[in-house]
């Protein structure tokens, strides 16, 4: 018997898992324990129509480099989801450079690697330090008179959104007016999204398309040094892909300004967010943090691990893929559950104790392979910043009460109350 072959009530009971994590109140508070028992039960586990879910680490990042495992693309969307064209949000999300495989995905990450560059982030260093005190100074004024702050949305209203927004180009006085539209627009990423969700985030897409179109002029008649203003530029001059240049449409401009805006918003409020619940978790943690701040890099490694911010990559078998050591149908869905990848103890030793001098962390966050996130030092070096400035700030930082999650696929909080005194 096979690893794969396991007993009908062994594949009846990881059933039962896969529903629980992905529909229950217990999974968006703690779905740790869950992820272990199904690792445990069927790490890689064939469900019904054509699912596969993967909890390994070994096989979660195995996938990532899959080229036999593709992009829930354009085509496959109207096999799967004939209705779904008819959402601007669902739309936003899967004509995005994500959901494309090569040789579409090659010639847009070539344009943006240009344009969105490491050096180009690392010369944001100081900017980003001031935009951290800057959030710093709201959440003491917030919270002077011990009153509780919901620290989640003051980070989704201050650091993230300044941050990708200088980065890009977008003017400060349009930075909390974007960030409603961003976070509504992300909900579609989750597993089964009511009615109401998806039309508040049908209205987000549109008021972003609208609002983005009308930049996009704008920096065509008036370049700046900023991200869009590169892109347009790089894009431009490479042709048009329609007739034979390996530039970017006009619908593909748009979709890459926006999914690096949003992508650089909300999965960072969550890693700052995680991080902070995390350290206020384990004090102890915490003090090493302030008594010696050049472990910063490692913590967000290791929040990274502990706690990531995306639970889950998703990919398409193409023909002859396999998973896990064996072939799969074509068409199947796959799954990698990154998060209980991140808690493999197979690959990190002690993988429920939050370790910031944890050594030699690789996570699965950020993807990986072709797909490697282009914004991923960007938010680490959001993260390297945010956390030893916020602890030292703040020794007495607390949590004022239980954090309310949402979202399971991407993780964040409703309320994640804190007091500074």
């Amino acid at each position: 018997m096979t690893e794969h072959s396991v007993p009908a009530a062994d594949s009846s009971a990881a059933s039962d898992l896969v529903k629980q994590l992905f529909t229950s109140e217990e999974a968006r508070a703690d779905p740790y324990p869950l992820y272990r028992a199904l690792r445990e039960t069927a790490p890689v586990h064939r469900a019904e129509g054509g699912r596969v879910f993967l909890t390994r680490y070994a096989d979660c990042a195995a996938l990532t480099r899959n080229p036999a495992l593709l992009a829930q693309s354009e085509s496959w969307m109207d096999k799967a989801s004939p209705g779904w064209r008819q959402h601007p949000a669902v739309v936003q999300n899967i004509e995005t450079i994500l959901f494309k495989d090569p040789p579409e995905h090659s010639r847009l990450r070539r344009l943006v690697n240009r344009s969105f560059t490491p050096r180009r982030v690392a010369l944001m260093r100081e900017d980003i330090g001031r935009l951290v005190d800057r959030a710093l100074d709201r959440l003491a004024d917030e919270a002077a008179d011990g009153t509780a702050v919901n620290a989640y949305a003051l980070l989704a209203e201050t650091l993230p959104i300044a941050v990708v927004g200088t980065l890009i180009g977008i003017p400060e006085q349009d930075w909390k007016v974007l960030h409603d539209p961003v976070s509504e627009v992300m909900q579609v990423v989750e597993v089964g999204v009511g009615q109401d969700k998806l039309a508040r985030a049908d209205d987000g897409a549109r008021q972003l398309n609208a609002y983005f179109e009308d930049l996009i002029a704008q920096r065509r008649r008036e370049p700046r040094a900023d991200i869009i203003s590169d892109l347009i530029a790089t894009a431009d001059a490479a042709g048009d892909p329609g007739q034979g240049g390996s530039g970017m449409t006009e619908t593909e401009l748009l979709r890459m300004i926006i999914l690096l805006f949003g992508a650089g918003v909300d999965t960072t409020v969550g890693l700052l967010s995680n991080g902070l619940l995390a350290f206020l978790d384990h004090p102890e943690q915490a003090d090493l943090l302030r008594a010696d701040p050049s472990l910063a890099e490692g913590a967000v490694s290791e929040v990274l691990r502990y706690d990531s911010p995306t639970h889950v990559i998703v990919r398409i078998a193409g023909d002859g893929a396999e998973v896990g050591g064996e072939p799969v149908p074509q068409w199947s869905t796959v799954f990698a559950l990154t998060g209980a990848a991140h808690r493999d103890p197979e690959q990190f030793p002690d993988p429920d104790v939050f370790d910031i001098t944890r050594e030699g962390t690789s996570v699965l966050s950020f993807s990986g392979g072709a797909h490697y996130c282009v914004g991923a030092p960007l938010a680490r070096l959001e993260a390297e910043l945010f956390f030893p400035a916020l602890l030292s700030r703040f020794p007495r930082l607390a949590l004022a009460g239980p954090p309310v999650r949402r979202g399971f696929v991407v993780r964040g909080y409703e309320d994640l109350p804190v007091t500074v005194s």
